[in-house]
């Protein structure tokens, strides 16, 4: 049950989503951590959620990850967060402490997001979801593998590992070099490049068309040719030039795109255990208070 209803209604109606923006916050959001958009919308209300917690608390808590994550943009947005947050919505400061490290500052951290856990159930009448809000074990476990794990779009993985097993099957089958071979060989990738580039077009530009053409197009072409060359070799000319280059062509392709779109700052986790963020400087935990300055 809410305390507060009139701080939850405020709450509630304050959306960090610009309407004018082409670059609203959830987006940023989804787009900073490599989530889904609707993960990312669902991050938000928890945020508001755990902001009212902390106000009608008063005492420290400490969010999940994903969560903290969505404070971290926030606080960003310097003006939006200090005057029509802050004071025009919550009609009080609420401050972000990392933590200082040290044993004793993890055993205090992972008592305030039990705490925080055990406030969310009392208030809001339902356990928080677990897919934001994991357990205080998982929360805090030092060494998280997924951590160093980069999650590759799906199906941009399915195209290039189709394209390529299409283009292995065909050299395979092939029994001479000739023009033929060479036009459906470069055939087939060129319209697995146009299709990749179509489907991360609007990201693309987002990072910047330029940086991706002349920044790695080339690196690409030399490898192709290089590793085109190592397959045609190894294989004794049972491999098709043409098909061993395009091959290679559409690996590489695929393999630079998946790295120009890689979140820059490493995705959704930092490099610690149970830490805030990598951009934070946070290490196994961070709280949230009112302040009075």
């Amino acid at each position: 049950m809410k305390t507060d209803l009139a701080l939850w209604q405020a709450l509630n109606a304050y959306d960090l989503d610009a309407a004018d923006a082409e670059l609203p916050f959830s987006r940023r959001l989804a787009r900073d951590n490599n989530w889904s958009h609707a993960h990312a919308q669902a991050t938000v209300e928890e945020y508001k959620r755990f902001i009212y917690l902390v106000c009608v608390s008063g005492t420290v808590l400490t969010p999940s990850e994903d969560v903290d994550q969505a404070w971290h943009l926030h606080l960003i947005y310097t003006r939006d967060y200090w005057d029509r947050f802050c004071d025009q919505t919550l009609g009080r400061k609420i401050h972000h402490g990392p933590t200082q490290g040290g044993a004793a500052e993890d055993s205090k951290y992972l008592d305030a997001y039990r705490r925080t856990l055990s406030l969310y159930e009392t208030d809001f009448g339902t356990p928080p979801p677990a897919s934001i809000w994991p357990d205080p074990v998982k929360r805090f476990q030092p060494h998280n593998p997924s951590s160093y794990v980069i999650r590759l779009p799906k199906r941009q993985v399915f195209l290039c590992l189709t394209s390529g097993a299409s283009l292995l099957l065909a050299g395979c089958a092939a029994t001479a070099v000739a023009i033929a071979d060479a036009i459906l060989a470069w055939t087939g990738f060129a319209v697995m490049a146009v299709i990749l580039m179509a489907l991360n077009l609007k990201h693309l530009k987002i990072g910047g068309l330029a940086g991706f053409v002349f920044g790695g197009l080339p690196v690409v072409g030399v490898l192709t040719f290089m590793f085109g060359e190592f397959a045609h070799d190894v294989t004794k000319g049972r491999f098709p030039i043409d098909y061993s280059r395009a091959l290679m062509a559409t690996v590489f392709l695929g393999a630079w795109m998946l790295m120009y779109l890689a979140p820059k700052n490493g995705g959704r986790s930092s490099g610690g255990g149970g830490g805030c963020g990598g951009s934070s400087g946070c290490s196994t935990g961070c709280g949230g208070g009112c302040g009075g300055d």
